[in-house]
């Protein structure tokens, strides 16, 4: 008797736990995933036996991709038992799935066990770096290497002098003009000396800084030639696990909407120093007001101003995005796993189902309100936001309340009914169902088609590429 196959819940942002019970949608003995195991098709179950798959849950590109080399671990265990398996994720977690597919596709990991994945109101972010070859990076690899050879020449020197001074125990040394006393050992003058300490602390000090300054200029230039790698694998992987992919996604999703706001968000924080007009009595008394007005202000206005509004405005956006990776900006922020494809203009969830899930959340969202003025009646502030974050739901908000409608767990159950072939629980779905697997249908052949177009388009450049070596 063959196993049944499996369902991988991988839940999003902030909706971390340490227990595999609870009331979390992913959790076991939760209502959703009552409600989803119901639902499943015959042959299909969540895993009542093995450990589910967690990750912190941190708003952080640098958590997310941990979370999908972890996840790309416990991929590759169900492949080992000879396990089928299907991927449902939620907000990041369905970033968490497409990395970790990402992965599998640069690391050349075979995945036959993967039948379906989904991804439930996921906002994929597009992230580009400069250039490998910018002038940005030439400089930045320059200074890094400079920092490495100093650091590496004075590593080896200091290891040089320690295996002299064990082999011959009155082997003397000069280093950063510390001198050992004549006869005395090295090893006596380092560790018996506070000279000897001074001069052991500022060497590996030196050291360790730099090599940590090399690091530091040269981390910006390794993550530009990793994130063209990565992009250029982005539509092979399209290819290969695109055509069993479902995308469920509301157009009134706040944290889509939201962090798509940011790609082109204009801020500015740091303003301009400006002279004050006399209003206050105190203003009297500051008489260099002028000189410093003309002297200091025009300096800071036109060349430090602008640089700092950057970077203040650079790290609210990026705070707000979870984006941490290194020399790497946020450029689009899409409902498809590939920006720009056909499948990132397609449609959203039903327009009734949008529609009754928009509603929902309204009618708990007028419950906010009283909540509000409590809080705003508080003698704390603290308290009254405690009060405030106690009774959020989840339900007030579009993005947390997918799995609270049976329309949404019964288009992941058909998804995983068709890629798994079974028709006769499509054909029951018909009859109670039929505007949601009609929905369906019409999303796998968008899907289809757009992997079709990937992948011709891929063979066309390789043949392009290929005829232009035989060229030259």
């Amino acid at each position: 008797m063959s196993q049944p196959d499996l369902v991988v819940l991988v839940h999003g942002t902030f909706a971390g736990a340490e227990s595999d019970v609870g009331d979390k949608w992913w959790q076991r003995e939760s209502e959703c995933w009552n409600s989803l195991r119901a639902r499943l098709p015959e042959g299909v179950e969540l895993p009542d036996d093995r450990r589910l798959f967690r990750w912190s849950g941190e708003n952080s590109e640098r958590e997310r991709v941990k979370a999908s080399y972890e996840l790309l671990e416990h991929l590759q265990e169900l492949e080992a038992d000879g396990l089928k398996y299907h991927l449902v994720g939620h907000s990041h977690g369905g970033s968490v799935i497409w990395g970790a597919l990402r992965l599998a596709t640069l690391q050349n990991i075979a995945l036959p066990g993967l039948a379906s994945w989904a991804t439930v109101g996921t906002p994929f972010l597009h992230l580009r770096s400069r250039n490998a070859f910018s002038a940005a990076n030439i400089l930045n690899s320059a200074v890094a290497l400079v920092f490495l050879v100093a650091g590496f020449r004075r590593l080896c020197k200091f290891l040089y002098t320690l295996g002299r001074a064990i082999v011959d125990s009155e082997y003397g040394v000069d280093v950063w003009n510390f001198k050992t006393g004549q006869g005395q050992p090295f090893l006596e003058y380092v560790f018996l000396t506070p000279e000897g300490w001074l001069l052991l602390g500022l060497t590996l000090g030196a050291i360790f800084l730099f090599l940590q300054l090399g690091g530091l200029f040269l981390g910006p230039v390794v993550e530009a030639r990793r994130m063209q790698r990565e992009a250029r694998l982005e539509e092979r992987a399209m290819a290969l696990f695109g055509d069993r992919w479902l995308g469920l996604w509301s157009p009134d999703d706040e944290a889509i909407l939201g962090l798509r706001a940011t790609v082109n968000l204009s801020l500015s924080f740091v303003g301009r120093i400006t002279r004050r007009d006399r209003v206050f009595f105190s203003d009297r008394f500051n008489i260099l007001s002028g000189v410093y007005h003309w002297t200091v202000a025009p300096t800071f206005n036109w060349l430090l101003r602008p640089y700092l509004d950057r970077a203040v405005a650079s790290y609210v956006k990026k705070s707000a995005q979870g984006n941490n990776r290194p020399a790497a900006d946020v450029v689009d922020v899409s409902v498809a796993p590939l920006s720009g494809d056909d499948l990132a203009t397609a449609p959203s969830i039903p327009d009734v189902l949008n529609r009754k899930i928009v509603d929902r959340a309204n009618q708990h969202a007028t419950n906010l309100v009283p909540q509000l003025r409590t809080l705003l009646g508080e003698a704390s502030f603290v308290n009254g936001m405690t009060a405030l974050g106690s009774s959020f739901s989840g339900k007030e908000l579009v993005h947390t309340s997918y799995f609270d409608h049976d329309e949404v767990l019964e288009l992941l159950a058909m998804h995983i009914a068709k890629l798994k072939a079974d028709d006769e629980f499509l054909w029951r779905r018909l009859a109670t169902h039929p505007d949601l697997l009609h929905w369906l249908r019409g999303f796998h052949e968008r899907a289809e088609q757009s992997v079709a177009t990937i992948s011709l388009s891929r063979r066309q450049r390789r043949a392009a590429e290929i005829e232009s070596r035989k060229a030259a």
